[in-house]
């Protein structure tokens, strides 16, 4: 993909590159089971779903460990693909938001996992300080058979 570099704060050219369709795919990325005890330990989130295997063979509906979900929600921003267009200028981008989150779909310790977006609107931050682009974004695991982690992702650029 051609890379067309725009100004953080050209919110019409950027709004061009919006439509229908989703991005490609971005970089892969392995989901080890050290991810998932180090999110564990870091989040003190030691619930059995992610971290017993004999529990989760006998009682998991997955029938297996599973990586969190707010972890998978964690590596979006670093997993985004190229989307035509590459924001330039700006010193820093944020993470704003995240609406209408949804987990429809277990990772498992071992899977690959990629990002799609589709970009939906950009407009100038409520602060007054740069700009918010929206984007709806999936997670998928190379192995499933529908997005892990779905929702809006708003990044601000300033």
């Amino acid at each position: 993909i051609r890379m067309h570099d725009v100004p953080y704060d050209d919110i019409e050219t950027i709004s061009r590159y919006f439509g229908e369709n989703w991005s490609g795919w971005g970089k892969e990325r392995v989901v080890t089971a050290n991810d998932i005890r180090t999110f564990a330990d870091l989040t003190d989130n030691h619930q059995w779903i992610h971290e017993d295997e004999v529990r989760c063979e006998k009682e998991s509906p997955y029938g297996k460990l599973i990586a969190h979900g707010v972890l998978l929600v964690s590596l979006i921003p670093s997993l985004l693909p190229p989307e035509g267009f590459r924001i330039v200028n700006n010193k820093v981008r944020i993470v704003r938001g995240f609406d209408r989150l949804r987990l429809p779909s277990p990772v498992f310790p071992e899977e690959s996992i990629h990002v799609r977006v589709r970009g939906l609107r950009a407009y100038p931050a409520s602060s007054g300080k740069g700009t918010v682009i929206e984007r709806e974004v999936e997670l998928w695991s190379l192995q499933g058979k529908k997005p892990a982690v779905a929702g809006i992702l708003k990044l601000q650029y300033f």
